[in-house]
């Protein structure tokens, strides 16, 4: 994908220094020639970009289904079957999912005071605050 790119601004610097040389006197038949020379060369690297993004596709659907296969194999613990059923009954139901049950929440910490807590929190509550990255 660098070597795109790079293809790509060494073909943007070029553009930028034969219209720089451009003179009055042949000024018509070499913008002709620079915007052929564009036109082609926009094509091909559109065509390139093309192919990438198929490539990426393909790959992403074959990551896809590599993961659905892992997680089909996956047991689930008796402690989470009453999630994984209600996980699986919203998957497959047409209908709204209906609002968790008060001692659902609290069974799994979802506090009155965590609500207020997190409805607090925006986008720049952690703007600032600091990275070590030596623990990720």
């Amino acid at each position: 994908m660098e070597d795109f790119w790079k293809r790509a601004k060494t073909f943007a610097e070029e553009a930028a220094k034969k219209s720089q040389s451009l003179t009055t006197s042949s000024a018509t038949s070499r913008i002709a020639d620079l915007v052929s020379e564009t036109t082609k060369k926009s094509k091909e690297l559109a065509a390139e970009a093309s192919k990438k993004a198929e490539e990426i596709k393909t790959a992403a659907i074959r990551q896809a289904d590599q993961i659905k296969s892992f997680s089909d194999n996956i047991s689930i613990p008796p402690q989470f079957s009453a999630i994984a059923a209600a996980a699986t009954a919203t998957a497959t139901s047409t209908a709204l999912p209906s609002a968790p049950q008060e001692e659902d929440l609290e069974r799994f910490g979802v506090t009155d005071d965590l609500r207020s807590f997190v409805q607090g929190l925006t986008s720049t509550t952690f703007k600032h605050f600091p990275v070590n990255s030596g623990n990720f």
